[in-house]
């Protein structure tokens, strides 16, 4: 199959969207599959340098367009255009409006709504837990941005999300029939996996990764952090991959425990993985997400996770057996269960044992084959139209 990956992400950002599709991209390439990848710089290139990032929402669908035209003219015709998040809405409209019948097959891949998590923004704002929304976001936003992932759903032949609870918010608003979503979680590298066959000396107790900002949870991970101190206090607190300044993490702590935590704002795959075999319990108190990768990393480490029920994680862990599920903005449950693990080495070691188990099933080999079964899937129901 012939294959092109759209995307308004950068190739060099390690994590996130980038890292996911160059992941399925390289597993698509090993399989014998022609595979490219079009990225936020390929297609600004074509937008004016004054538009390129202040409006981005108008600027790079409308450049996709020619974007994969002159991709096609290049390198051939493809059998399936795959696009993330909102920005395959003005290539849908085109295809409609040219009966492009020898088109690619258009498949919108979400990493994650942004609907979803507007509604967590807007949350946070009315809560007080994050600055202000600006009146010109919360009316362009909206407007604009939602309204694109929308019907980028809409036009496409296919839609394909992460989480079951993305599927439902989309068949749940009738953007698309059930029959037009499949629902294919991330898989995870090898490397993770392999790790997983090795016993770590563990003992550097609690441990997040991800960004630093409201929508990950941080509040409520402070506030266990907290309460987890009260019972416990030499207990030490790692935050990895925050992507921002040291000072501005450790500023959401009181000063008198700063010293307890340690902050990494970016670090390799393989300094990753020894962060999580050295660790006791995976904190993960996330508000939304599209899948949540870190989740499964750190069951594929045989580490134990308490988490929310976002994203991949409500899907995977079976609460109490191979992780934790505590409800949403909950500190008190988040800290009484990393508690009960702390205090239980023999608690930690069954859960551990089978989270490795569970997340061996996930990875990208195992994944990609779903891939190839469902593009294969549309493009025999296409020429069969």
């Amino acid at each position: 199959m012939r294959i092109l990956f759209v995307t308004s992400t950068e190739r060099d950002v390690y994590g996130g969207a980038a890292r996911l599709t160059s992941l399925l991209g390289e597993t698509l390439t090993a399989r014998g599959h022609q595979v490219d990848v079009v990225w936020f710089s390929d297609v600004q290139q074509r937008v004016p340098a004054r538009m390129r990032h202040r409006n981005k929402h108008f600027s790079f669908p409308l450049a996709v367009i020619p974007t994969i035209a002159e991709w096609q003219r290049r390198r051939g015709q493809y059998d399936i255009v795959q696009i993330w998040s909102g920005d395959a809405c003005l290539y849908g409209i085109w295809k409609k409006l040219r009966h492009r019948t020898k088109a690619p097959l258009l498949i919108k891949d979400t990493h994650g709504l942004e609907h979803r998590w507007w509604e967590v923004q807007c949350e946070e704002a009315r809560a007080g837990r994050r600055e202000p929304i600006p009146l010109r976001q919360k009316i362009i936003f909206p407007l604009v941005r939602l309204n694109q992932v929308c019907w980028s759903a809409r036009l496409s032949d296919h839609v394909v999300c992460h989480s079951t609870s993305d599927l439902g918010y989309i068949v749940g608003r009738h953007w698309v029939e059930r029959a037009k979503v499949t629902c294919i979680p991330h898989g995870i590298p090898d490397s993770y996996i392999a790790a997983g066959t090795k016993r770590g000396e563990r003992g550097r107790g609690l441990l997040f990764v991800g960004t630093w900002e409201v929508g990950k949870g941080i509040y409520d991970l402070r506030d266990a952090f907290l309460r987890i101190l009260e019972k416990q206090p030499d207990v030490h607190l790692s935050l990895l991959g925050t992507r921002v300044p040291v000072d501005t993490v450790l500023a959401s702590f009181p000063r008198e425990v700063v010293r307890q935590i340690r902050v990494v704002p970016l670090l390799s795959e393989s300094e990753l993985i020894d962060e999580y075999l050295a660790h006791d319990v995976f904190l993960f108190p996330s508000l939304y997400e599209g899948f949540g990768m870190v989740v499964l990393e750190a069951m594929a480490c045989g580490l134990s996770v308490v988490a929310t029920p976002v994203g991949g994680a409500a899907d995977i862990i079976e609460d109490g057996v191979d992780g934790f599920l505590v409800p949403f903005r909950d500190s008190q449950a988040l800290a009484e269960t990393a508690l009960r693990l702390l205090d239980s080495e023999s608690l930690r070691e069954t859960v551990e044992d089978r989270a490795r188990r569970k997340a061996s099933g996930y990875s990208w080999g195992q994944i990609v084959n779903t891939y190839e079964a469902l593009y294969a899937q549309l493009l025999a129901d296409h020429h069969h139209r």
